[in-house]
């Protein structure tokens, strides 16, 4: 019978969320982005200062503060840029279960919160609520960068336990004490762990090893999660102009030592991703730390191989992939069929594969909906087998002006 530690539990994690929020009211429910989001799980931890004094929520707050020897907001952060010297922002985990969230405002000892400042920006919560603890434009220690490339960095934890260790009890222990067990109906996306002998995040099998940094089991992440760290980084990135782009995948999970490569890492991709862009993109913190300096030990895992990379990498902004990007409309609200509607044109009108006539039809006829360039994307992956761009005319033969010919399959041809 599969067991669960009851902060892995996808079925208890709403209610427990929601009691959380509850306990700790002083997080408002604030609209932080215009993303897609229920304002319910959009929430802000303000300073005490910016409540009115003996509102409840001040009074709350003020409180807990005095009670637990908190340290307030103002505290948590070293400093402040402007939006324009952003150019990196960095994923983590917090090894640790959702309460872990509170403990980088709230429950954090006094010298480590005060002297050392540790804090990020965001957490994503399990049920996929994104809290904003600092504006983007605060700063704090998080990642290996110091004082030199922390400030460039916007920080985000997504709440996961992190590495997994199968112990001889047959359970999977994680930093906290038994997981859950090893049952195959526990692995999984958005079940309870991941197994990266048998990676079901990793779809292209682009990870060659069945470990990763001395662990082959790791945490799983919820979906509700990775759509909502997806959702915040292109909302992010838009903002603080910074590329939606990742580390491409064979030195994704490296580590970047001091300081020619740090620099490299958080402001300039230019000598890995052949382009000009003059900021760098998404990279997680394991690139930035790998070994404690004194004890030579592995200290940092976030974020592994054990996490939709994929789905992030091929996030488009909608709920549905259709091949053509349209805000104005609204694409992402339409069925598959209503799309194939308003896609194809004049005489040609039907759904394939048949069209109106009902005459074969194997072709679907995109047509952009503006006059700017836009960008074509095939719904799953596959490989291109025939391309044919035609400039400045329009073949006769067949009335395509440009063919591209992608051949998918759902299934492993090596297998």
């Amino acid at each position: 019978m599969a067991q669960y530690d009851n902060y892995c539990d996808i079925g208890n994690i709403q209610e427990k969320i929601k009691q959380y929020f509850i306990e700790n009211s002083f997080l408002m429910k604030e609209q932080i982005f215009d993303i897609d989001l229920p304002e319910s799980k959009m929430r802000k931890l303000k300073h005490l200062n910016e409540y009115t004094i003996g509102s409840d929520d001040y009074i709350r707050l003020s409180t807990k503060i005095s009670r637990l020897k908190q340290f307030k907001k103002e505290e948590m952060y070293l400093g402040k840029v402007d939006k324009s010297e952003k150019t990196a922002i960095c994923l983590h985990f917090t090894a640790g279960n959702f309460g872990g969230a509170d403990s980088t405002t709230c429950n954090t000892k006094p010298n480590r919160a005060i002297e050392k400042h540790n804090a990020v920006n965001y957490w994503v919560y399990r049920d996929g609520t994104i809290v904003e603890y600092m504006e983007p434009e605060y700063w704090a220690h998080h990642s290996h960068g110091g004082d030199t490339y922390n400030p460039k960095i916007i920080a985000i934890e997504i709440v996961n336990y992190g590495w997994l260790e199968l112990k001889n009890d047959g359970y999977l222990h994680s930093c906290s004490g038994i997981y859950c067990s090893k049952d195959e109906q526990c692995k999984g996306k958005d079940l309870a762990y991941i197994d990266l002998a048998n990676n079901d995040y990793d779809k292209l099998g682009r990870y060659p090893h069945s470990e990763y940094r001395g662990y082959r089991y790791y945490a799983a992440f919820t979906t509700l999660q990775t759509q909502s760290v997806a959702k915040l980084l292109k909302t992010l990135c838009k903002e603080y102009d910074i590329p939606y782009r990742f580390l491409p995948y064979d030195i994704r999970f490296d580590h970047f030592e001091w300081n020619e490569p740090m620099r490299q890492l958080v402001t300039d991709w230019s000598s890995f991703m052949n382009d000009n862009k003059e900021k760098a993109g998404i990279f997680s913190h394991v690139n930035t730390r790998y070994r404690n300096e004194d004890t030579n030990a592995v200290v940092k895992w976030d974020i592994s191989p054990a996490f939709d990379w994929e789905y992030l990498e091929n996030y488009n902004g909608f709920t549905t992939s259709f091949p053509l990007e349209n805000n104005t409309n609204k694409l992402y609200q339409m069925t598959p069929i209503q799309w194939l509607n308003a896609a194809e044109r004049g005489d040609q009108k039907g759904y394939f594969p048949i069209g109106s006539n009902l005459t074969a039809h194997t072709i679907v006829h995109i047509a952009s909906p503006s006059t700017q360039s836009t960008p074509v994307r095939a719904m799953p992956n596959g490989s291109v087998t025939d391309l044919e761009i035609v400039q400045g005319k329009t073949k006769v033969t067949t009335g395509i002006t440009n063919k591209i010919i992608i051949k998918m399959s759902s299934y492993n041809e090596s297998e």
